[in-house]
């Protein structure tokens, strides 16, 4: 079992992985009946009891090259991409504007590491990481996330805003 989802007592439904206790850096490890289950997309785990999960079989479906999305793909799949074009949304109606919500990435390996920014104060920022490319790739700088200078987080924000702006330009 690897890809899961379950419901919280309070009617939430989590999607999110299993974590092999093998894996742990910690001495801690879940109780007897629980397993550990990291979100799909923000920094979080879960301690759930084994017999609420609901195994989500992997399809990464097909990728279309003239829509460049993603289809047929199984339903935690289809929930981290909602989940990005909702962050995505949030982060274009900020416009130029540096505050909670913008929305950025930096390149790793053969994919991306993305961040949001979650606190802007005068000299400094709180960023979190998010789990939006399937390889679920982090900055080696930013890890998950925390609190960085402002104008370090900002430069990243508006370079990446101009290069979406630079290659929407129609010809």
């Amino acid at each position: 079992m690897d890809q899961v989802k379950f419901t919280d007592p309070k009617g939430t439904v989590h999607y999110g992985t299993v974590v092999d206790p093998r894996l742990l850096l910690t001495e801690q490890k879940p109780e007897e009946g629980f397993v550990l289950v990291d979100d799909a997309v923000c920094p979080t785990s879960y301690e759930v009891p084994e017999n609420v999960l609901e195994e989500i079989p992997f399809d990464m479906g097909k990728y279309n090259h003239k829509t460049r999305e993603w289809e047929n793909q199984d339903e935690l799949h289809q929930y981290v991409q909602g989940q990005f074009k909702e962050a995505k949304a949030l982060s274009e109606a900020l416009g130029d504007e540096f505050k909670p919500g913008k929305l950025f990435n930096t390149p790793v390996a053969d994919g991306y590491a993305y961040y949001v920014v979650t606190k802007v104060n005068k000299k400094t920022c709180d960023i979190e990481w998010r789990g939006f490319c399937l390889d679920r790739w982090q900055d080696p700088v930013l890890g998950m996330g925390g609190r960085f200078p402002r104008e370090n987080i900002e430069q990243q924000v508006r370079r990446m805003d101009g290069l979406k702006k630079l290659f929407a330009a129609k010809k």
